[in-house]
C-alpha cells in the first residue's frame, strides 16, 4: 500500500511499499471484501441529465395535453351551441363541419406524421394493413400508432387518442412530483435502511474471518509467532465487529422513534418487521464474540477464572446451523433455578436475552471508558429493555 516518508498510510502522495497483512487490514478504509471505487458522483450526474429531459418531455406533452382538452372543450360548447339554434338539416349539416373543426385543432396542436412513412407500429412493431391493423395517430407526440397501442381515453367527457408510451410518461412524471411519496416517514425508513445495509454488509464480510481465526485457537495450542499475529488480527476484528453490532442497534432505536399515524397499518407492518429481522440477525451473529479466548503465559485461556495450570480446555465450539440452541446450551447455567417452571421456548428465549445482557454491559463498560456519550445512552436503554423482557418472562412463570 502506499505509505509516506513517516510510514503513515497515505493513499493520494505515497509511494507504494510492502508491508505485513496486519498493517494491510489495520489501515483506514480497509474492508473485507475488497477494493470499492465510489461512482456516485458520476452516476447521479448521468441519471440527472436523463431525468431533465424526462421530465421536460412530460412537462410538454402534459402542456400540450392540457391545451389541447381546452380547445375541443371550447368547440364541443360552440358546436352545441349552434346544433340547439338550427333545424334538423343545418344541425347534420353542422356535425359533419364539426368533426372537421375538430381534427384540424388535434392536427395544429402537434404536427402529425405521415402515413405513408410509418409500415409498422413503434410500439408493437406489427404491419399496418387495411383490415386488420389500422393506422391512427397519438394527439400528443403525433407519431402513427395502432388501435390497441392508441386507444381513446375519456378525459372529461372528451374523447383523445393517446399512446402508451405517452400516458406511461406523464403517469411517472405525475406520480413522481406528488407530495405524497416525498412524506418524512419513506425518507427516514430509506436513510436508515441504506445505513443498516452498509453495517450488514461489513458484518457479512467480516464475521466469517473472524470465525475462521477462532478456530486456530485452542487450549492446547502451540502459541507461534504466526498464531500471535492470528490473535491480534482476530482482535481487531473482532473490535470491528462490536462496534458495527452498536451502530445496528442504534439503527434499530431510531426505527422505533419514527412517528406513524395510528391508521397506517401497513406502515406498522414494515416497521415491526424490519425490527424482528433486525434481532434476529443480531441474535445469530453476536454470539461468537465472546468465545474470544486470552493469551496469557502463551497459553489461550477461554474463561478468566481458569488458571495456566488447570485441565486443558477443549476447542472452541464454532457457530452451528441453529444458532439459538447454542445459546440455550451455553447459558443453561444462569436460569438452572428457574429451569423446572419454564417451558421450552421461554428457556430458549430467556437464554438468549441473558446473553444479549452480557454482551451490552460490555459494551456500556466499553463505551464508558471511551467516552462515547452517544453510545452509553443508547447501551442503557437497550440494557433496560433487556432487563424488562427478562423479568418478564421469569414472572410469567
Amino acid at each position: 500500500m502506499k505509505l509516506d516518508v513517516k510510514a503513515n498510510h497515505d493513499p493520494v502522495n505515497g509511494f507504494m511499499c510492502r508491508v505485513c497483512q496486519i498493517c494491510y487490514e489495520s489501515r483506514e478504509g480497509f474492508t473485507s471484501y475488497g477494493y470499492t471505487t465510489d461512482h456516485t458522483y458520476l452516476f447521479t450526474s448521468k441519471a440527472r441529465k436523463f431525468n431533465e429531459r424526462v421530465s421536460l418531455e412530460a412537462c410538454r406533452l402534459l402542456k400540450r395535453k392540457e391545451k389541447l382538452l381546452k380547445s375541443l372543450s371550447e368547440e364541443n360548447n360552440k358546436i352545441k351551441r349552434s346544433s340547439s339554434t338550427s333545424s334538423m338539416f343545418d344541425s347534420r349539416l353542422s356535425s359533419l363541419f364539426a368533426v372537421g373543426s375538430l381534427q384540424r385543432i388535434e392536427e395544429n396542436a402537434v404536427p402529425w406524421q405521415p402515413n405513408d412513412e410509418a409500415t409498422h407500429c413503434p410500439i408493437c412493431f406489427q404491419a399496418f394493413n387495411l383490415f386488420g391493423l389500422r393506422r391512427h395517430h397519438c394527439r400528443l407526440c403525433g407519431r402513427v400508432i395502432c388501435d390497441f397501442d392508441a386507444p381513446e381515453i375519456d378525459e372529461n367527457g372528451i374523447k383523445l387518442r393517446q399512446c402508451k408510451e405517452c400516458v406511461a410518461t406523464i403517469t411517472r412524471y405525475m406520480h413522481k412530483t406528488s407530495d405524497s411519496n416525498l412524506d418524512s416517514f419513506s425518507l427516514q425508513i430509506c436513510k436508515i435502511y441504506k445505513e443498516l445495509c452498509k453495517e450488514i454488509q461489513f458484518v457479512d464480510g467480516t464475521l466469517p474471518k473472524f470465525n475462521g481465526l477462532l478456530e486456530l485457537f485452542s487450549s492446547n495450542c502451540i502459541v507461534t509467532d504466526k498464531v500471535k499475529n492470528d490473535y491480534h488480527s482476530a482482535n481487531i476484528l473482532r473490535k470491528s465487529l462490536s462496534d458495527s453490532f452498536v451502530r445496528i442497534d442504534k439503527l434499530s432505536k431510531k426505527i422505533k422513534l419514527i412517528t406513524i399515524p395510528d391508521d397506517a397499518s401497513q406502515r406498522h407492518k414494515l416497521v415491526n418487521s424490519l425490527i424482528h429481522s433486525i434481532t434476529l440477525y443480531l441474535q445469530n451473529h453476536m454470539f461468537t464474540l465472546p468465545m474470544m479466548p486470552i493469551l496469557k503465559n502463551n497459553k489461550f485461556i477461554f474463561n478468566e477464572n481458569d488458571k495456566v495450570d488447570d485441565k486443558p480446555l477443549e476447542s472452541t465450539p464454532m457457530v452451528s446451523s441453529s444458532p439459538s440452541v447454542s445459546f440455550a446450551q451455553t447459558f443453561f447455567s444462569l436460569f438452572k433455578t428457574e429451569s423446572q417452571s419454564i417451558s421450552e421456548d421461554d428457556k430458549e428465549k430467556l437464554s438468549i436475552f441473558e446473553f444479549q445482557k452480557n454482551q451490552v454491559q460490555n459494551y456500556l463498560q466499553d463505551a464508558m471508558k471511551s467516552r462515547r456519550l452517544d453510545d452509553v445512552q443508547s447501551l442503557r436503554l437497550s440494557l433496560k429493555e433487556i432487563e424488562n423482557e427478562i423479568n418478564r418472562i421469569k414472572n410469567k412463570n
